[in-house]
């Protein structure tokens, strides 16, 4: 179901109507015309980005003080999001680095448009084992798009039975389009993924 709303928001974001998850409706007939990939797709791949970046148990904590706080009550994103990084700050999480700002993450995703491509920049040895790999990120021609901080997997295929290893919690910068990942497999390597688990928002 998951990748069938990502599939659809990766077709709504190469779209000359492509908007941001976030925006003004003031009225029901702007309403009628945000349900679509954007807001469903695109939300849900946020939300996923989102869970892998803080972790299970800080998502939890911060959206039971979202529930806790405005149940029966109308709310705006900043609760949501005001609540998250609540639980963030709480978690004393430092693995996306000391200047990481939550909030103004969340405003990186949530308030522009357009799709993020990324490629795998190899240069392999003799026996087909990787000397160096860089994830080069560069934005889609459509939306008012920049490059997004994001936080994946990469999965390195090889052997006759073609085995998985997985390099962990590799951030994608939101200010240089090359990042260099720290290959920690030795062996000959038949093909890298970039993407492994889709928690990326990566065309």
């Amino acid at each position: 179901m998951f990748n069938r709303y990502k599939g659809w928001a990766y077709r709504a974001d190469g779209l000359s109507s492509t908007h941001a998850i976030c925006g003004d409706v003031n009225t029901t007939a702007d309403a009628e015309t945000v349900f679509d990939g954007i807001s469903y797709g695109k939300g849900s791949a946020w939300l996923k980005q989102t869970h892998f970046i803080i972790g299970h148990d800080t998502m939890r904590a911060g959206l039971h003080k979202y529930f806790q706080e405005y149940s029966w009550k109308n709310t705006t994103l900043p609760d949501f999001v005001g609540s998250l990084n609540w639980a963030w700050e709480q978690s004393g999480n430092k693995s996306m680095g000391e200047s990481f700002n939550f909030t103004e993450w969340c405003d990186q995703w949530l308030k522009s448009s357009g799709a993020n491509v990324l490629e795998s920049v190899v240069e392999w040895n003799a026996d087909n084992s990787i000397k160096s790999l860089n994830l080069k990120q560069k934005c889609h021609i459509r939306g008012k798009n920049r490059l997004r901080l994001q936080k994946l997997n990469v999965a390195l295929i090889h052997g006759d039975n073609y085995d998985v290893h997985v390099i962990r919690d590799v951030i994608i910068s939101d200010k240089d389009e090359i990042n260099v990942v720290n290959v920690d497999f030795k062996g000959p390597v038949k093909a890298i993924l970039s993407n492994w688990d889709d928690y990326a928002y990566i065309l």
